[in-house]
């Protein structure tokens, strides 16, 4: 395989790889004026197996990566944007068996709750990544339980930062965060921001932080614009929390901008 060789023969000099752009594979030839790729009644074209370019890339520490195409203009197929099951399958194989990726970062991949659960068992194997950044995906609060439990599991990968803005993650989700934050005293930023976490679950989230105590400050954005009272509130609201978060847990950085966070009592 083309792909292979080239693979193995740039390993030694590669660390960090960004995909600004990854257009399906073609499925044949141009005879039906496709363009090569399926047709509209086929399910989504799957992508270059980026298992094997993770496993291959041994130096790689880095890994950014789109999952659709650039200035399409009239050549627009919305087939053409998201990673499809099998894509998901290929790149949790790769994660999984990484030594040395610290960095992850899929974006706008139409990344669902069945391929959040996919990506957090490969990061209960996994024993490198730091970072993980799926923002403006599909992931509700079945994906952010299933995430939850890698940050709780000693022996998963050793996350410090998580971004899970604009997704889907409800009250539901945010409490499962919650809960393994009191047990996971690594990870130093979390970002939800762009979520419907709501009073109940900003406040379930926070009182995870509060449970585990200890040193060092935690710094949350809010941006003003959660649809409730800002940063302030009664005893027991999600605003009244993050007041006393102020000297709690491990967490650095909280960004929960837009998240539905309210004055509300819960």
């Amino acid at each position: 395989m083309e792909l292979l060789a080239e693979l193995r023969l740039a390993a030694p000099f590669v660390h960090e790889l960004q995909l600004r752009q990854l257009r399906p594979e073609k499925s044949g030839d141009d005879e039906d004026g496709t363009g090569g790729y399926t047709k509209a009644t086929d399910p989504p074209p799957d992508h270059v197996p980026l298992g094997l370019v993770v496993t291959e890339l041994s130096n790689l520490t880095e890994l950014r990566v789109y999952f659709g195409v650039l200035d399409a203009g009239m050549d627009y197929d919305r087939r053409l944007y998201g990673m499809t099951q099998n894509d998901a399958v290929s790149l949790c194989a790769g994660v999984k068996g990484s030594r040395t990726l610290r960095c992850l970062v899929v974006q706008s991949a139409e990344i669902d709750d069945d391929r959040a659960r996919l990506l957090a068992n490969a990061l209960l194997e996994n024993k490198s990544l730091r970072k993980l950044d799926v923002s403006h995906n599909r992931i509700g609060d079945a994906g952010a339980t299933a995430l939850a439990g890698v940050l709780a599991t000693p022996t998963a990968a050793p996350l410090e930062e998580l971004e899970l803005g604009n997704n889907r993650v409800g009250a539901a989700g945010a409490a499962a965060l919650g809960r393994a934050l009191a047990r996971r005293r690594r990870l130093r930023r979390l970002g939800v921001r762009m979520n419907t976490l709501g009073d109940s679950g900003g406040a379930a989230l926070l009182a995870g932080l509060l449970a585990d105590g200890g040193e060092g400050a935690l710094f949350t954005s809010n941006g003003g614009s959660n649809g409730g009272g800002g940063d302030g509130g009664p005893p027991g609201s999600a605003g009244s929390a993050r007041d006393e978060v102020e000297q709690g847990g491990g967490l650095r950085f909280l960004d929960a901008a837009s998240a539905g966070l309210g004055a509300a009592s819960v």
